[in-house]
């Protein structure tokens, strides 16, 4: 868990205007621990999804940049 909150904290300062999303993909993994799921399995989905986002984030900002 230490290691999904270093991530989370990584990429909310790296994408500031991403935080309430990234925020909503963190809470969203510790519910469905806390309501059975398998903590890796549930991690794995967050840190994918949470990447899934920066990296579409990622790829707007370098077509706005060619434009």
């Amino acid at each position: 868990m230490d290691e999904l909150r270093n991530f989370i904290i990584q990429k909310c300062n790296q994408y500031p205007h991403l935080k309430d999303s990234i925020v909503d993909f963190y809470q969203l993994c510790l519910d469905e621990i806390e309501e059975g799921g398998s903590p890796s399995h549930e991690i794995e989905l967050c840190m994918s999804d949470v990447e899934n986002l920066t990296e579409e984030e990622g790829s707007i900002q370098d077509s706005n940049r060619h434009n």
